[in-house]
């Protein structure tokens, strides 16, 4: 009996000690339960980040395509106009040299005509009336001083250029729409449309400069002098020999005889 006892005893101390071990068990599982669900919400928020970074990729790689599509366009507009604005210097150029030997040439066509009328007024006097050559004088005096007006629009879009072509290395280079608008050119929203515009403009200048200097050239004209008398010979060929006709005084004409029969034969 004593000896069932012990063992009854022995056998509930081992119960009790398998108990403790099925109670920390029982904690360890449930730690590894909370440790598994907190690493089921980590995992699921990974998978959300994950979700949300690849739309945000997606995302930026959609908005890089779109800005460099437009940094490309933006490239081409800028090559255009820089290439606009490098053919216009480069005509601009050609016009100012051509321009300033013409604008040359006609002041000192200007300035010779005016010596001309100071020269021959006494002349001019004598064969044309006072009120002709005032009013010829006036003409004169009025296209050297449209040439002057012209000459000073041509150095201010001169001017204006020289401001566009200093903007060639700009990405978008904007003309000074205050001076340009003293020529008649309005703000646009493309340089191109400003060059074409510019390059009329020029070309109304020079139209000016030639009208004036066919003004000019007329003036000259009709300040000439008449031309002085010349003797006109014409060879007559008659029988017995040459005969050769000069003015003579007053109109007349006068034969001069050649050969054997020599004279003078009054016509």
């Amino acid at each position: 009996r004593d000896r069932l006892l012990n063992q009854f005893e022995a056998q509930e101390v081992a119960l009790a000690r398998i108990n403790e071990q099925v109670a920390a068990f029982q904690s360890v599982a449930a730690a590894a339960q909370a440790e598994t669900a907190a690493l089921s919400a980590q995992q699921a928020a990974l998978v959300a980040n994950e979700e949300s970074a690849k739309t945000e990729a997606r995302v930026g790689r959609e908005e890089l395509k779109r800005v460099r599509k437009d940094y490309l366009k933006a490239k081409d507009d800028y090559e255009a106009e820089k290439a606009a604005l490098i053919d216009l210097r480069a005509r601009h150029e050609n016009f100012v040299t051509s321009a300033a030997t013409e604008m040359d040439q006609y002041q000192a066509t200007a300035a010779a005509a005016m010596a001309e009328v100071a020269e021959a007024r006494s002349i001019a006097e004598s064969r044309v009336a006072p009120e002709a050559v005032d009013k010829i004088r006036s003409q004169l005096e009025s296209s050297q001083k449209r040439l002057n007006e012209v000459q000073s629009k041509f150095k201010e879009v001169e001017a204006q250029r020289d401001k566009l072509a200093k903007r060639l290395d700009l990405m978008t280079p904007r003309p000074a729409w205050r001076h340009l608008e003293e020529h008649g050119l309005l703000e646009s929203k493309r340089t191109a449309e400003t060059v074409r515009k510019a390059e009329e403009k020029l070309s109304a200048y020079a139209t000016e400069l030639d009208e004036v200097k066919a003004k000019l050239t007329l003036a000259s004209a009709l300040l000439l002098p008449d031309p002085p008398a010349s003797n006109i010979t014409i060879p007559l060929i008659t029988d017995g020999s040459n005969y050769f006709i000069t003015e003579g005084k007053e109109g007349s004409f006068v034969g001069n005889g050649g050969g054997g029969g020599g004279g003078k034969y009054a016509l």
